[in-house]
């Protein structure tokens, strides 16, 4: 949070109305929102993996993968709770992940672009200064409890426990709220 106030107190040292200070504060949270909606969209565009074929290709060709660090029934385990999209991954179960560090979920979760959604998986505890900054609260993280779903209407979350639905699963509807 400590960036933040420091931009706000940059911006206020540099506008001479208090008016146009009031109105940028104002602004803050939907100026945050768009640049963690751009970071997301980077993300995801930069994902290797985007489809359970790319899935299936990094598996065979990638012997050193962060993915590879899980026992094999874990890893399996996560394999097949993920639920892809046109958008990427639209879902995953955290509960194989939950033996790792926060450095190696955000290592896996990043291969599929959605290393935002970290902060919606509960019980995370971060041992390092990076790790803080990867726990680091953000607008839309994700759904805790929640597994996408595609339908006839398009995708959805559901609730679901152990599961995390990312903001690839748009529109970001959940079911039964």
């Amino acid at each position: 949070m400590k960036a933040p106030i420091a931009t706000i107190l940059m911006m206020a040292m540099s506008f001479t109305s208090t008016t146009a200070i009031a109105a940028s504060i104002d602004e803050l949270p939907a100026v945050t929102l768009a640049m963690e909606q751009e970071q997301q969209t980077i993300d995801l565009a930069a994902a290797i993996i985007r489809s359970q074929g790319d899935l299936q290709r990094y598996l065979q060709t990638t012997l050193d993968s962060s993915l590879h660090r899980l026992p094999s029934s874990a890893r399996q385990m996560f394999v097949d709770s993920l639920v892809f999209t046109p958008r990427g991954l639209g879902s995953y179960s955290y509960i194989p992940l939950q033996t790792l560090s926060v450095t190696e979920i955000h290592q896996i979760l990043s291969l599929f672009g959605v290393q935002t959604s970290l902060e919606a998986i509960p019980g995370l505890r971060a041992r390092t200064a990076a790790e803080h900054l990867m726990l680091r609260p953000m607008s839309r993280p994700g759904r805790p409890n929640s597994q996408c779903y595609m339908g006839d209407k398009g995708t959805y979350c559901r609730v679901t426990q152990g599961s995390v639905c990312p903001t690839s699963c748009e529109p970001f509807a959940v079911a039964g709220e």
